[in-house]
Protein backbone atom coordinates (compact mmCIF):
# COMPACT_ATOMS: atom_id res chain seq x y z
CA UNK A 1 0.00 0.00 0.00
CA UNK A 2 0.80 3.04 -0.48
CA UNK A 3 2.24 5.95 2.38
CA UNK A 4 0.25 9.35 2.12
CA UNK A 5 0.83 12.35 4.35
CA UNK A 6 -1.91 14.95 3.74
CA UNK A 7 -1.60 17.94 3.54
CA UNK A 8 -4.39 20.58 3.74
CA UNK A 9 -4.47 24.23 3.23
CA UNK A 10 -7.91 25.73 3.19
CA UNK A 11 -9.25 29.39 3.50
CA UNK A 12 -12.56 29.91 5.07
CA UNK A 13 -14.35 31.44 2.17
CA UNK A 14 -17.08 33.92 2.63
CA UNK A 15 -19.80 33.19 0.44
CA UNK A 16 -20.49 29.80 -1.70
CA UNK A 17 -17.42 29.16 -4.10
CA UNK A 18 -17.85 28.50 -7.62
CA UNK A 19 -16.83 24.91 -7.86
CA UNK A 20 -18.55 24.08 -11.24
CA UNK A 21 -16.23 26.81 -12.53
CA UNK A 22 -13.19 23.98 -13.55
CA UNK A 23 -11.68 25.86 -16.71
CA UNK A 24 -7.99 25.50 -14.95
CA UNK A 25 -5.94 23.23 -13.50
CA UNK A 26 -3.97 23.48 -10.36
CA UNK A 27 -0.15 22.19 -11.02
CA UNK A 28 1.76 20.67 -8.64
CA UNK A 29 6.14 20.54 -8.55
CA UNK A 30 8.21 18.57 -5.96
CA UNK A 31 11.61 18.89 -5.24
CA UNK A 32 13.96 17.23 -2.88
CA UNK A 33 16.76 18.88 -1.43
CA UNK A 34 19.37 17.35 -1.30
CA UNK A 35 18.76 14.03 -3.20
CA UNK A 36 21.02 11.96 -1.00
CA UNK A 37 20.40 11.30 2.95
CA UNK A 38 22.27 9.63 5.40
CA UNK A 39 20.30 7.27 7.63
CA UNK A 40 19.59 10.16 10.60
CA UNK A 41 20.07 12.87 8.38
CA UNK A 42 17.22 15.08 7.59
CA UNK A 43 16.38 16.90 4.16
CA UNK A 44 13.47 19.03 2.79
CA UNK A 45 10.10 18.24 0.19
CA UNK A 46 9.51 21.84 -1.29
CA UNK A 47 6.09 21.88 -2.53
CA UNK A 48 5.28 24.35 -5.26
CA UNK A 49 2.23 25.18 -7.39
CA UNK A 50 0.97 27.34 -10.68
CA UNK A 51 -2.71 28.39 -11.07
CA UNK A 52 -2.96 27.11 -14.64
CA UNK A 53 -5.76 29.27 -15.59
CA UNK A 54 -6.66 32.10 -17.75
CA UNK A 55 -8.13 33.88 -14.24
CA UNK A 56 -5.63 34.03 -12.24
CA UNK A 57 -3.83 37.49 -11.99
CA UNK A 58 -2.12 39.85 -10.08
CA UNK A 59 -5.11 39.66 -7.54
CA UNK A 60 -6.51 36.83 -8.29
CA UNK A 61 -4.32 34.05 -7.31
CA UNK A 62 -4.75 30.65 -5.34
CA UNK A 63 -6.58 31.63 -1.77
CA UNK A 64 -6.72 27.76 -1.07
CA UNK A 65 -4.71 24.73 -1.83
CA UNK A 66 -5.11 20.73 -0.94
CA UNK A 67 -3.35 17.89 -1.81
CA UNK A 68 -1.81 14.39 -0.67
CA UNK A 69 2.09 14.07 -0.48
CA UNK A 70 2.42 10.44 -1.74
CA UNK A 71 5.22 7.94 -1.40
CA UNK A 72 5.32 5.60 -4.52
CA UNK A 73 4.32 2.11 -3.25
CA UNK A 74 7.52 0.82 -5.05
CA UNK A 75 10.15 2.98 -2.62
CA UNK A 76 12.67 0.85 -1.00
CA UNK A 77 13.50 3.21 1.40
CA UNK A 78 11.90 4.97 4.51
CA UNK A 79 11.55 8.56 4.78
CA UNK A 80 9.55 9.94 7.71
CA UNK A 81 8.29 13.31 8.93
CA UNK A 82 11.03 13.93 12.68
CA UNK A 83 8.46 13.41 15.99
CA UNK A 84 7.69 16.54 17.45
CA UNK A 85 4.92 18.61 19.42
CA UNK A 86 5.78 21.78 17.39
CA UNK A 87 4.28 21.20 13.96
CA UNK A 88 5.93 24.09 12.96
CA UNK A 89 9.24 22.86 13.34
CA UNK A 90 8.54 20.44 10.46
CA UNK A 91 6.16 21.60 7.99
CA UNK A 92 7.07 25.87 7.06
CA UNK A 93 4.03 27.31 5.46
CA UNK A 94 4.79 29.64 2.68
CA UNK A 95 1.72 30.67 0.28
CA UNK A 96 -0.72 32.28 0.34
CA UNK A 97 0.47 34.87 2.48
CA UNK A 98 -0.70 36.15 5.01
CA UNK A 99 -2.42 33.35 6.94
CA UNK A 100 -3.44 32.44 10.55
CA UNK A 101 -1.54 29.11 11.37
CA UNK A 102 -3.60 26.75 12.96
CA UNK A 103 -1.85 23.42 12.55
CA UNK A 104 -3.26 20.45 14.89
CA UNK A 105 -0.72 19.42 17.48
CA UNK A 106 0.61 15.78 17.30
CA UNK A 107 3.16 13.87 18.89
CA UNK A 108 4.01 12.76 15.14
CA UNK A 109 2.51 13.60 11.67
CA UNK A 110 4.10 10.79 10.06
CA UNK A 111 4.20 6.93 10.81
CA UNK A 112 6.04 4.79 8.16
CA UNK A 113 3.68 1.93 8.05
CA UNK A 114 2.51 1.39 4.90
CA UNK A 115 -1.23 3.08 4.56
CA UNK A 116 -0.97 5.43 7.12
CA UNK A 117 -2.61 8.92 6.60
CA UNK A 118 -2.60 11.94 8.82
CA UNK A 119 -4.43 15.18 8.04
CA UNK A 120 -2.07 17.92 8.19
CA UNK A 121 -4.97 20.83 8.52
CA UNK A 122 -3.77 24.91 8.39
CA UNK A 123 -6.56 27.59 8.50
CA UNK A 124 -5.93 30.44 6.26
CA UNK A 125 -7.54 33.53 5.33
CA UNK A 126 -10.96 34.10 7.13
CA UNK A 127 -12.25 35.65 3.40
CA UNK A 128 -11.30 35.57 0.25
CA UNK A 129 -8.10 38.33 0.09
CA UNK A 130 -5.77 38.86 -3.05
CA UNK A 131 -3.45 37.03 -3.96
CA UNK A 132 -0.37 36.25 -6.42
CA UNK A 133 0.00 32.85 -5.57
CA UNK A 134 0.84 30.89 -8.24
CA UNK A 135 0.18 33.38 -10.67
CA UNK A 136 2.37 33.18 -13.77
CA UNK A 137 4.26 30.67 -13.00
CA UNK A 138 5.55 28.21 -9.43
CA UNK A 139 5.11 29.53 -6.17
CA UNK A 140 6.84 28.25 -3.36
CA UNK A 141 3.65 26.70 -0.98
CA UNK A 142 5.23 24.82 1.67
CA UNK A 143 8.43 23.34 2.34
CA UNK A 144 8.61 19.45 5.18
CA UNK A 145 11.41 18.16 6.50
CA UNK A 146 12.07 14.60 6.28
CA UNK A 147 14.24 12.35 8.24
CA UNK A 148 15.81 9.18 6.35
CA UNK A 149 15.15 6.03 8.25
CA UNK A 150 16.48 3.38 6.34
CA UNK A 151 18.63 2.86 2.89
CA UNK A 152 16.68 2.68 -0.08
CA UNK A 153 15.13 4.98 -2.93
CA UNK A 154 12.15 6.59 -1.55
CA UNK A 155 10.23 9.03 -4.62
CA UNK A 156 7.50 11.19 -4.02
CA UNK A 157 4.48 12.31 -5.70
CA UNK A 158 0.97 13.67 -5.63
CA UNK A 159 -1.54 12.06 -5.64
CA UNK A 160 -4.04 12.19 -8.57
CA UNK A 161 -7.53 11.55 -6.54
CA UNK A 162 -9.71 15.21 -7.47
CA UNK A 163 -11.70 15.53 -4.25
CA UNK A 164 -7.43 15.76 -2.40
CA UNK A 165 -5.59 18.26 -4.99
CA UNK A 166 -7.08 20.97 -6.04
CA UNK A 167 -6.63 25.06 -5.52
CA UNK A 168 -9.22 27.48 -5.53
CA UNK A 169 -8.76 31.05 -6.81
CA UNK A 170 -9.35 34.49 -4.99
CA UNK A 171 -13.04 34.69 -6.59
CA UNK A 172 -14.02 31.06 -6.20
CA UNK A 173 -12.62 29.42 -9.24
CA UNK A 174 -11.75 25.34 -8.93
CA UNK A 175 -9.10 24.15 -10.41
CA UNK A 176 -8.13 20.34 -10.62
CA UNK A 177 -4.79 19.53 -9.32
CA UNK A 178 -2.06 18.26 -11.99
CA UNK A 179 1.25 16.74 -10.67
CA UNK A 180 4.01 18.18 -12.70
CA UNK A 181 6.08 14.60 -12.76
CA UNK A 182 8.70 15.50 -15.20
CA UNK A 183 9.90 18.65 -13.34
CA UNK A 184 9.71 16.96 -10.15
CA UNK A 185 13.18 15.91 -8.92
CA UNK A 186 12.01 14.55 -5.93
CA UNK A 187 13.61 11.45 -4.90
CA UNK A 188 16.03 10.36 -2.04
CA UNK A 189 18.45 8.02 -2.38
CA UNK A 190 18.48 6.80 1.42
CA UNK A 191 22.76 5.53 2.52
CA UNK A 192 23.71 4.15 5.57
CA UNK A 193 26.34 6.40 7.49
CA UNK A 194 29.97 6.17 6.28
CA UNK A 195 32.92 7.23 8.18
CA UNK A 196 33.49 10.91 6.57
CA UNK A 197 36.99 11.68 6.30
CA UNK A 198 36.26 15.30 5.17
CA UNK A 199 33.96 16.41 8.09
CA UNK A 200 36.30 18.01 9.50
CA UNK A 201 34.12 20.09 11.85
CA UNK A 202 32.07 17.09 13.09
CA UNK A 203 28.94 18.29 12.31
CA UNK A 204 27.70 15.04 10.49
CA UNK A 205 28.21 16.54 6.53
CA UNK A 206 30.51 17.43 4.25
CA UNK A 207 30.10 21.09 3.48
CA UNK A 208 31.65 24.60 2.60
CA UNK A 209 32.20 24.99 6.05
CA UNK A 210 34.89 21.48 5.50
CA UNK A 211 36.31 23.37 2.44
CA UNK A 212 37.02 26.29 4.32
CA UNK A 213 39.61 23.64 6.48
CA UNK A 214 41.07 22.75 3.23
CA UNK A 215 41.36 26.11 1.74
CA UNK A 216 43.05 27.42 5.16
CA UNK A 217 45.70 24.52 4.99
CA UNK A 218 46.06 24.34 0.97
CA UNK A 219 49.54 23.21 -0.10
CA UNK A 220 50.52 22.71 3.67
CA UNK A 221 53.27 20.13 4.41
CA UNK A 222 53.74 19.27 7.91
CA UNK A 223 52.24 16.21 10.21
CA UNK A 224 48.49 15.98 11.36
CA UNK A 225 47.17 18.19 9.31
CA UNK A 226 43.28 17.85 9.69
CA UNK A 227 42.50 18.46 6.05
CA UNK A 228 45.36 15.99 5.27
CA UNK A 229 43.09 12.77 4.26
CA UNK A 230 44.45 10.85 1.72
CA UNK A 231 45.45 9.04 -0.25
CA UNK A 232 45.04 5.93 2.47
CA UNK A 233 44.22 8.19 5.36
CA UNK A 234 47.13 11.39 4.57
CA UNK A 235 50.44 11.93 3.35
CA UNK A 236 52.04 14.86 5.17
CA UNK A 237 50.91 17.69 2.49
CA UNK A 238 47.53 18.83 1.80
CA UNK A 239 46.89 19.06 -2.20
CA UNK A 240 44.56 17.70 -4.94
CA UNK A 241 44.34 14.30 -3.37
CA UNK A 242 42.32 15.24 -0.07
CA UNK A 243 39.84 17.86 -2.13
CA UNK A 244 38.86 14.73 -4.57
CA UNK A 245 38.32 12.90 -1.16
CA UNK A 246 36.43 15.53 -0.14
CA UNK A 247 34.25 16.00 -3.52
CA UNK A 248 33.73 11.97 -3.02
CA UNK A 249 31.72 12.80 0.33
CA UNK A 250 30.70 16.48 -0.50
CA UNK A 251 26.37 16.27 0.64
CA UNK A 252 25.42 19.83 -0.09
CA UNK A 253 22.11 21.42 1.47
CA UNK A 254 19.62 23.76 -0.31
CA UNK A 255 19.91 27.44 0.35
CA UNK A 256 16.31 29.31 0.35
CA UNK A 257 18.19 32.52 -1.64
CA UNK A 258 18.85 30.17 -4.68
CA UNK A 259 15.15 31.29 -6.20
CA UNK A 260 16.04 29.28 -9.58
CA UNK A 261 17.98 26.54 -8.11
CA UNK A 262 20.72 26.45 -10.45
CA UNK A 263 23.31 26.51 -7.75
CA UNK A 264 24.40 30.28 -7.39
CA UNK A 265 22.77 33.22 -5.91
CA UNK A 266 23.20 35.73 -8.75
CA UNK A 267 21.49 38.33 -11.01
CA UNK A 268 18.79 36.06 -11.78
CA UNK A 269 17.60 35.69 -8.46
CA UNK A 270 18.20 39.66 -7.36
CA UNK A 271 15.64 39.89 -11.18
CA UNK A 272 12.55 37.83 -9.95
CA UNK A 273 12.79 39.75 -6.52
CA UNK A 274 13.18 42.75 -8.35
CA UNK A 275 10.27 42.35 -10.97
CA UNK A 276 8.06 40.48 -7.55
CA UNK A 277 8.91 44.39 -5.92
CA UNK A 278 8.06 46.39 -9.31
CA UNK A 279 5.03 44.55 -10.16
CA UNK A 280 3.60 43.43 -7.50
CA UNK A 281 3.19 39.76 -8.71
CA UNK A 282 4.89 36.15 -8.43
CA UNK A 283 5.42 36.83 -4.76
CA UNK A 284 8.99 36.24 -3.42
CA UNK A 285 8.99 36.12 0.24
CA UNK A 286 12.43 34.61 1.92
CA UNK A 287 13.09 37.26 4.43
CA UNK A 288 12.67 37.79 7.69
CA UNK A 289 13.12 34.59 8.75
CA UNK A 290 10.65 32.46 7.19
CA UNK A 291 9.11 35.45 5.56
CA UNK A 292 6.86 38.05 6.28
CA UNK A 293 4.20 37.88 3.44
CA UNK A 294 5.11 40.67 1.20
CA UNK A 295 8.03 40.81 -1.12
CA UNK A 296 10.03 43.87 0.45
CA UNK A 297 13.88 45.22 1.15
CA UNK A 298 14.02 42.21 3.45
CA UNK A 299 14.12 39.77 0.49
CA UNK A 300 16.09 41.49 -1.90
CA UNK A 301 18.76 42.10 1.09
CA UNK A 302 19.03 38.22 1.56
CA UNK A 303 19.82 37.76 -1.69
CA UNK A 304 22.23 40.64 -1.78
CA UNK A 305 24.04 39.16 1.52
CA UNK A 306 24.28 35.98 -0.46
CA UNK A 307 25.79 37.31 -3.54
CA UNK A 308 27.45 35.16 -5.79
CA UNK A 309 27.43 32.23 -2.58
CA UNK A 310 26.96 28.56 -3.82
CA UNK A 311 23.17 27.88 -2.64
CA UNK A 312 24.43 24.80 -1.42
CA UNK A 313 25.86 24.81 2.34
Amino acid sequence: MSRILRVFFATILAGAICSHCQAGNFSVRLVAQPQTLQIGHRGIIQIWGWADDFAADANNGINVWQFDLLVEPNSTGVVVIPQTDDINSVITIYSPVPFDSDLLPMISINNPSPGDIHLLGATTLESPQDSNCGVGGYSLLAEVVVEANSAGIVSYSANGLQQDFYAILRDGQYLNGIFDRFESPATITIIDSPVLMADFNGDGIVSTLDMQEIMSSWLAEEPGLTADIAPDGGDGRVDIYDFIEFSGEWQPVYYKADLNADGIIDFIDFAKVAEAINTGTNLVDIAPGQGDGITNIHDLLEIINHWLEFSYR
